[in-house]
Parts: structure tokens; sequence; C-alpha cells
């Protein structure tokens, strides 16, 4: 809709282009950069794909939609007018279909691929390739190659300011000798913050850390810090961590409470920052309505803002990191303060548990 009232009355974009931005846009998830068989591309970003689609035909951003003949090479050129700058090219089509093995062959590792388009970025003396995954080694981060396997290819480089030429060819001969339609997503991205060290990096071994305060409501359950009973079903570290764990336990003898319990950390200065990411390991098992927040507070604890929150209806968790981007309500603060905090239902007291380990709060700049 929002590429339409851009583009104007009957406008509208080709499913492999919509592809490319939903991944184009996408927020880094993962231990490390690029794809991974995890987190897939990522976590979608309506906000930043609506704003590609408004900036898109400046120099920073733009959205390709072409043809490749056969035998071709398209030629794209791109002025990254600084240092240091971050090029990410993004190449999606839709493929001719493939043949897959007759049943039943599962997971099939024989490449399916028809048309193998092939992306280059050339510039600054170098050339850059597309991410490549290795099905196997599926825990390994993904590499840059020549990726003959997917019809997505992804070029991200830190890149020096001068031109770069982004081309699009193809391996072999064309399906019946017929064009390829794709789309081409170029972004120029300010350089990433650099890391400058974690103001918070607690695995809670030695208890409750220092400067770290519980609250709870009359009646209900305190956050513990609790050694891990290998093997156990509540009471194991179950957050994908190890050793010590911090859990907010709301069934106890077979009786729940009604419960708003907060696990606070002591305030770092952030005034120095001009980022700050939080990061922790958890795991949860949902009964009813409970709610699992994380809030923040830039005051030393006055006023607090909620930057994460889950609720559910009777559901198990699984080991998860969680990744949330404070910057916008920390960096630049000097009492920065995070809190845990668990809610047990509106329609009666209920509860199961919210585990917590490995919590970090990394400052930039």
């Amino acid at each position: 809709e929002h590429y339409e009232n851009v583009n104007g009355n009957g406008q509208f974009m080709r499913a492999a282009t919509l592809k490319g931005l939903a991944i184009h846009t996408a927020d880094e998830t993962g231990s490390a950069p690029g794809p991974d068989y995890q987190y897939g591309w990522g976590l979608l970003n309506t906000r930043k794909a609506a704003g590609m689609i408004t900036a898109a035909g400046s120099n920073s951003q733009q959205i390709i939609e072409a043809t490749l003949q056969p035998g071709a090479t398209n030629t794209v050129s791109i002025e990254v007018p600084d240092s240091q700058a971050v090029l990410k090219v993004t190449l999606v089509w839709t493929d001719p279909a493939g043949t897959p093995p007759a049943p039943p062959v599962l997971d099939a590792t024989q490449p399916m691929l028809v048309n193998d388009l092939d992306l280059r970025v050339v510039g600054g003396g170098e050339t850059y390739f597309p991410w490549i995954l290795d099905p196997e080694n599926p825990d390994n981060p993904a590499t840059a190659g020549d990726n003959w396997r997917d019809n997505v290819e992804q070029v991200q480089a830190s890149v020096t300011a001068g031109t770069y030429n982004i081309s699009v060819s193809h391996k072999g001969a064309l399906s019946a000798s017929q064009p390829q339609d794709y789309a081409l997503l170029v972004s120029i991205l300010p350089p990433p913050p650099v890391a400058s060290g974690y103001a918070i990096d607690e695995d809670f071994s030695a208890g409750l850390p220092a400067g770290w305060t519980l609250e709870k409501n009359s009646g209900g359950r305190d956050w513990q810090i609790l050694d891990p009973i290998p093997g156990h079903e509540e009471f194991d570290n179950l957050t994908g961590g190890s050793g010590r764990f911090a859990m907010l336990d709301n069934y106890v003898d077979g009786s729940f409470a009604w419960t708003r319990s907060s696990l606070i950390s002591h305030a770092v200065d952030l005034s120095a920052s001009s980022a700050a990411t939080l990061t922790f390991n958890s795991y949860f098992i949902y009964d009813t309505v409970e709610t699992l927040n994380v809030d923040v507070s830039n005051d030393g604890g006055s006023n607090w803002v909620n930057v994460w929150s889950r609720q559910g209806f009777g559901a198990s968790g699984l080991p998860t990191v969680e990744s949330v981007d404070l910057s916008s309500v920390a960096a630049g603060y000097n009492s920065v303060k995070v809190r845990f905090r668990f809610e047990s239902g509106f329609i009666g007291p209920d509860g199961y548990h919210w585990q917590v380990d490995n919590v970090r709060l990394q400052r930039y700049g």
C-alpha cells in the first residue's frame, strides 16, 4: 500500500521485490552477521522497510526491478561518499520451478536452483561476494563466497569512499533461454557503532549481584538465584546458559499466587554512550495469561519504560537469546536501570515460571 502511495496508483512491487525488501531491512539476529539456520535473515522490521520505500531513488537507498537477458551482465554503479560506510546489496528472483526428488525423500541436499544468478560488488580494489551457508555444518556462521544454492544473494561489507559497480550475471544457460526478472535493493548505511564494553555482564554465579534489588507485591513470589538441578524439568538451567540463574517460580507446592515481582539491576552510567543493547538468555513456561516484561529507567528507577514483553495462553517456551535495542531510552543518561518484571494473570492467580541468565548491557560510542 505504501509503495503504491509513493509510486502512483496501480504501481505494485513484484513478489521478488517484496521478499527482497523484507530480507534487506530485517534486523540482525543470532550471534554472527548474515543469515543462519536458526533465525533466517533476521527479525522483520516493517518500519525500516517502509522507510526504504520512501527513500528509494536516492543515492543511499535504491529499489531496482530489472530483467537479465541470456548471456548478459547488468551493472549498476553507486557512489559511496563516506569512508567506512556499510554497503548492503540484496538480489532476489522468482526462480522457475525445479524438480524435487520423489517421496519419501526428506530434506533433500541436492540443489533445486534452476536459474543461478550471481551478485558481485567491485570497488576499492576488492571484489565482494554474497553470504553463503554450509548445510553440512548448520551451526557455522555465514561466510562470503559463490552462492549456487539460493535465489537470494546478499553482499554486506564495510567499504571506503569511492565508486562501486554492482553486477548481476548468471551461470550456464537461463531456463528455456528466457530472460529472468529480478529485484535489486541497495543501501549505503553509516558505520556501525563501536562497542565499548559491557555496562552489565552478569551470569549470577555469585548470587544476587551487588546493587541489584528485588521488589514484589504482598503475597507474591520473589525472584531467586538458584543452582541448577541437572535434568530437572523446572529447576535445571533451561535458558541455554549454564550454572546459576535467576528465576521467578509462581507455582510453589501446588499453588499459585497473585504476583508482581521484579529483579532490578544496579544503576549504570551511559552518559557517554551513543547506543546500547541488552541481551539475555530466557526460558519460560506459561500457564494462562502471565506477562513477562523488561523495563528500563533512565532516572535511577523513578520512571520506567517497557521495552520487551511476552504474554501467553498456556504455552511452553524454548531457550532463547533475546536482544533489545535500548539506544533511544538509555544512551546518553547517567542513571540507567534494567528491570525484569513478572506479572501473574489478571483473571486469577496463576503462573508457572521465568528463568533469566547471562544479562549483558553493551555500550557503544
